[in-house]
């Protein structure tokens, strides 16, 4: 494994221009995309997605001018506004979903994942990015995303290091993680953070909103 370091309407009407990739969101209107300028992905994230992430239906996030009705995969994934906020050394610490995501009743990443782990893939091209468990137990993996507060992935889990890119930031050693290629795809997909642990061995802390896809299981 090669590491990573380096409208629908019933009547006539006016009619206003819609991005050509929103989507109908579970409150029954358009969901937002980011402006045209802000949107890192080029393209949709899933309506369908794995572990609850779809019933998150607005932005909830730390990142400041975020359209309120963009979900959260859309503002947490696509919009590079919360990617330039985590960029602020005061913020580059943090991920933009909320903390423990994972853990909330309605999401239960555990429960969705079962005994045996699974894979996960990114939320608009499903490229499989990480599988768990690799080298080590399920349940270590649930203590160390526990102890994080999001999804921590470990190098020999990335599936094709390929897929991924790290952007440094400041100087702390912490870089701001997102997808190299996304497919056909023109855009990129913000998931979290790389850091390396004290032994220099990499840690790939990622927004579970950002790698839900509905993949094939492997």
């Amino acid at each position: 494994m090669q590491s990573l370091r380096h409208c629908i309407a019933a009547k006539p009407r006016l009619v206003s221009f819609i991005h050509p990739s929103a989507f109908t969101s579970g409150r029954g209107r358009l969901a937002a995309r980011p402006p045209e300028k802000y949107d890192v992905c080029k393209d949709a994230v899933r309506a369908e997605l794995r572990f609850g992430i779809a019933s998150k239906k607005t932005p909830t996030v730390l990142a400041p001018d975020i359209d309120p009705d963009e979900t959260l995969a859309e503002a947490v994934c696509c919009d590079s506004r919360v990617f330039d906020w985590n960029m602020q050394p005061g913020n580059m610490h943090k991920n933009a979903e909320p903390y423990n995501l994972s853990f909330m009743p309605e999401i239960d990443l555990f429960g969705h994942l079962g005994e045996s782990g699974g894979t996960f893939y990114d939320s608009v091209c499903l490229l499989p990015l990480f599988k768990v468990p690799v080298g080590r137990s399920l349940e270590d993996f649930k203590q160390e995303t526990a102890a994080n507060g999001f999804p921590t992935f470990r190098e020999e889990e990335v599936v094709d290091a390929a897929n991924l890119q790290a952007k440094p930031v400041g100087t702390t050693g912490t870089k701001l993680l997102t997808t190299a290629t996304c497919g056909a795809h023109r855009g990129v997909t913000q998931l979290g953070r790389y850091e390396e642990s004290q032994n220099g061995a990499p840690r790939y802390i990622v927004d579970l909103s950002c790698v839900a896809g509905v993949g094939k299981q492997r």
